[in-house]
Parts: C-alpha cells; structure tokens; sequence
C-alpha cells in the first residue's frame, strides 16, 4: 500500500491566533486544495474525522447550509491561483479547511474517517484538558488502521491502494509504514512556521464536524435551505457589494432569492455604492428598498447619499403608503 501523508497547517485552538499565523494557515491549507486535485480519485483521510461522509448537501442540515454557502462563495469552484482568492473566501478557508471546502463545493465526494469514535472521544478529552503529549501516537496509529480500512472497502487489497492522508505538519507517519511495509510520500504545504509557534497550537478544534456557527449565520437565518437562480448565482459573483450585502447578513438569501424573482431592480440597486453604502450605515434596510417600485429606486440611485438617501426612501414609502390608503 502506498500512503501519501500531505501536511498542513490548520485553524488552532488558540482563541486569537495572530495574522501571521492565519496567513500561514491560509496559504497552507490553498497548497493542500492544489495537491488534492493531483490525486482525483484516491480515497482522503481527514485529521479528527471520525466517520465517512457523503454528499455534503444530503448529509445534515447544517452541511447542506454550509454546502450552499461554498457554492455561493466560490461560484467558479475552488482557484487556482492564490492570488485569486478574496477576502470572504480566504475566511471561509481558513474557518473550514480545504478538505472540506472541496467537499461541500462538491469536487471531493468522499471523505473518509482517521480516527475511530471511541478513540477521538478520549483523546478530545485530553486536548480539552490541554495534555497534548500523549495524543499525537494513538492518533497516528488510528490513521494507519483507518487507512488499511479504507483500502480494503475501495480497492479491495491493501497491495495495489493509495491512500491520501491530510494530516498536521507535527505528525511522522513513516516509522509506521516502514513497520507496515507500506509506501510512504510526504508532501509538505508549511512554507514558514512562526519560531514561537508550538505544535499542539495547530490542533484542531474539538469538534471538527461541526459546521461554524460564523458561516452558518452569513446566509441564513432559518432552517430551510435554498435553491439559488443561475442568474443570481452570476450576479452575486459580478458584485461584490451584493455578495457582502448577504455575507454581512443585511439580507437574508431567501429575500434575495424573493427580490431577483418579483423586484429585479433592488438586486441592480445593492451594486450601487451610495445605496450599499447607506445600508452599511443603517441609513436605509433593504426591506425598505424592496418597498419601492423600479421607477423609484432608479431615481435613488447614484443621486442621493446618507441622510438625504435615508429621507428619499421614507418619502417614497410614504407616498406609496398613501396612493394604497387611497
């Protein structure tokens, strides 16, 4: 069996990692994504994951809003090039992983567990209690077992399989191949690790499996999920104002979806930067936007700013409020 063991950085226990690290993390984890697609096919083992998953959007709830969130985020699938990369989405990665970034974008269908459940549960209990010294050995082996496992269920000998393992720059997992007698590569994404910077900082958290509660909150603020236009998908990748619009959470992607479908020009209007200007300044909602008509929001746009747009807006809604009085 070959195993290739590609290295990373990964998002720390630390509370506030400074941005020196979160570069590092970042690019690390961009490196991985890039070494990912050199091996389409071949089954990944994930550091902490402890079951196998498919399809992100059918798993759960919360993947399937995380899911939506990465295909609206990375319209075009993942980059190529790092400098390609917005902010947004360098957040998404860095809170996420690439593993499961490509996962949820749908490039990876499968991954695969390193580590049985009653195993991790002791070992997050140590890290939990910051005894790091004696968790790096038993996961490395679970890896190795796991590994073997899923060479069995995909390629039905341990003789011809390749296995990918995604794992921290801490670990060592040649020691164990050469007992095994199995091939071992390492691919190495940490460019430049801070001197101060320990180990066990680049643990994961605890409960990897469980969506961020940060991108939960970007794009949804109920339990159902969406099914978004083509249309909006190619706006929200044309506009970055309208992507931030949602990201930021000022409208919600099912009003959004609502707006594109019954009141086109307010999706027009949130590319206008007075207008996502006054929202950002809580000059104006858009909820009141979604109140005007087109002719309306044409005569608001590029021509009013701050209190003067906020005064246009609420004239507006009044006058529409009384023609309906009358």
């Amino acid at each position: 069996m070959r195993i290739i063991h590609i290295n990373q950085a990964h998002k720390p226990a630390l509370a506030n990692p400074p941005q020196e690290i979160i570069d590092e993390i970042i690019r690390s984890q961009f490196q991985v994504g890039q070494e990912l697609k050199k091996y389409t096919g071949y089954p990944i083992l994930l550091e902490s994951l402890h079951k196998d998953l498919s399809d992100a959007s059918s798993f759960s709830l919360e993947m399937a809003k995380i899911s939506l969130s990465a295909k609206i985020l990375f319209p075009e699938g993942f980059p190529k090039n790092f400098s390609n990369l917005d902010p947004i989405q360098k957040n998404f990665l860095y809170d996420q992983g690439v593993v499961f970034t490509l996962f949820y974008l749908g490039e990876i269908p499968v991954l695969y567990k390193s580590i049985h459940g009653e195993v991790r549960n002791n070992i997050d209990q140590q890290i939990s209690e910051g005894r790091y010294g004696q968790v790096f050995t038993p996961r490395e082996l679970e890896a190795i077992e796991c590994a073997k496992e899923t060479a069995i269920k995909t390629f039905k000998t341990l003789d011809k399989a390749t296995i990918i393992i995604v794992f921290g720059g801490g670990h060592n997992f040649k020691p164990y191949c050469d007992k095994e007698g199995f091939e071992y590569e390492l691919i190495n994404t940490i460019q430049r690790i801070p001197q101060d910077q320990e180990v066990q900082q680049f643990y994961p958290t605890t409960q990897p499996l469980q969506p961020s509660s940060k991108n939960q909150s970007i794009l949804f603020t109920s339990d159902s999920t969406v099914n978004i236009p083509i249309g909006l998908k190619k706006a929200l990748n044309d506009s970055g104002m309208l992507k931030e619009c949602v990201t930021k959470g000022y409208v919600t992607m099912e009003k959004l979806i609502d707006a594109y479908q019954n009141n086109p020009w307010v999706i027009k209007a949130l590319g206008c930067s007075n207008i996502y200007n006054g929202i950002c300044n809580n000059n104006i909602t858009v909820d009141q936007l979604l109140k005007l008509n087109e002719e309306q929001v044409i005569s608001i746009k590029h021509k009013f700013k701050d209190e003067a747009l906020q005064t246009k807006v609420e004239d507006y809604i009044n006058q529409n409020h009384k023609r309906k009085r009358i």
